[in-house]
């Protein structure tokens, strides 16, 4: 997102997603096992795209083999490292201390959740995008209680879901946390 609007992006490496604030040995070298699960995950979607229906699941077992748990939690917190460094760009008051603290203790963040979709319109075409951050406040003491970004990538689109640790609901249908889910359910975002 620049000045409030989609930006449509070249490429995954386009120089939009660096992340600026986050320290480059903390990218390079604490979180590289949360981009190659990420990596690894990805490649899954996209080699298993016509096989992968609406309500599809997916097991971490089957996605990840050895060590799924593990990396399981890598790709939560590569996720979450990209929703927080938004937050930060943008001055979003989210947890980001929280979030930072189970980045670099690579433990699984309690309050992010993912939802997974097939990009059924103009399919063809290969995209990377990414929404503004929507924001929903409590109306009494206007913190934030959640945050939802929507990324398109290719032939996918993923929700990245913030939820204030405070906030009463903490599970969200067919969206994926390591704390609470065995594995990933592919949703129908069109169909709301």
């Amino acid at each position: 997102m620049v000045g409030g609007r989609n930006k449509k992006l070249q490429s995954i490496n386009s120089a939009s997603l660096k992340y600026r604030h986050i320290c480059a040995n903390c990218n390079n070298n604490l979180t590289q096992k949360h981009d190659q699960s990420w990596d690894h995950f990805f490649s899954y979607l996209q080699n298993n795209f016509d096989s992968l229906s609406i309500g599809s699941k997916i097991s971490r077992a089957k996605l990840f083999g050895r060590n799924a748990k593990n990396k399981e939690v890598f790709l939560q917190l590569y996720l979450l490292k990209i929703f927080g460094t938004l937050c930060s760009e943008h001055n979003i008051a989210a947890d980001l201390k929280g979030m930072s603290l189970s980045i670099r203790n690579s433990i699984p963040y309690s309050g992010f959740y993912l939802g997974i979709s097939k990009r059924l319109w103009l399919s063809h075409l290969k995209a990377v995008l990414g929404s503004p951050i929507h924001i929903e406040r409590n109306p009494i003491s206007g913190k934030i209680e959640i945050a939802i970004q929507m990324m398109i990538i290719d032939r996918w689109q993923f929700e990245l879901i913030y939820v204030d640790p405070n906030y009463r609901v903490r599970k969200f249908p067919k969206c994926w946390n390591p704390l609470i889910s065995n594995g990933f359910v592919i949703k129908n975002f069109e169909k709301r």
